[in-house]
């Protein structure tokens, strides 16, 4: 399932969909929207360390800034983008990812 519509309610600058790159998670197609706006951060999701090395040659390091790439004991990967939200709370997370305030700020 591809989560545009997930992004599209929630992105401040929906002008950013229009660069987003599909991939394969595993289960699904979704897209990684690259940074830009009030867009500091981003992540996506995968099942696998093989997709995400599929994935990697896809994201322009111009619109997905310093990749970092995580594999968890569960083999599931997560690759994460601009801004490190480490320590951050889901408040603060949202801001980075560039969300609308009224999703921020419910």
């Amino acid at each position: 399932m591809i989560h545009g519509a997930y992004y599209y309610e929630r992105l401040s600058d929906l002008s950013l969909l229009e660069k987003a790159v599909t991939f394969e998670t595993g289960k699904g197609l979704d897209i990684a929207v690259p940074i830009g706006g009030s867009r500091r951060s981003g992540y996506i999701f995968l099942w696998d360390s093989e997709l995400a090395i599929s994935v990697l040659p896809k994201l322009d390091e111009e619109l997905f800034p310093n990749i970092r790439m995580t594999v968890h004991p569960t083999k599931t990967v997560h690759i994460e983008y601009g801004e490190s939200v480490d320590g951050m709370n889901q408040h603060d997370k949202g801001i980075a990812y560039g969300y609308r305030p009224e999703i921020v700020f419910p």
